[in-house]
């Protein structure tokens, strides 16, 4: 994998955590579903074909923070679960998610 492909899948990483903590004080829940098609990869990357070795990396990257992902060729798209029970969490996120759950434990009883 190359390093714009790192950058991408960082972007999206956090931006799915971050959305999916935000989520928890209101909602409470802790698991959440997220898509990535291969034109939104080919548009931010460059690239012009998703090869297996490529599909391979990209779900190597999400497993490598606990988070689930898989590519379904029929749709063209990885489809991502995301546990905030289990991810890695940075610092920053791990703050937000526990200011979130007090959230939502206050609003909620």
């Amino acid at each position: 994998m190359e390093n714009f492909d790192l950058q991408f899948l960082n972007a999206r990483l956090h931006s799915f955590i971050d959305a999916s903590i935000s989520r928890v004080a209101h909602r409470g829940f802790m698991t959440y579903d997220f898509q990535i098609s291969a034109e939104e990869i080919r548009q931010a990357t460059g690239r012009q074909r998703m090869t297996q070795q490529l599909i391979q990396g990209y779900v190597g990257f999400f497993a490598r923070y606990n988070v689930s992902a898989e590519y379904d060729s029929t749709y063209a798209a990885f489809s991502v679960t995301l546990d905030l029970n289990v991810c890695t969490l940075t610092h920053h996120q791990a703050e937000y998610l526990s200011v979130a759950m007090a959230t939502y434990r206050s609003e909620h009883g």
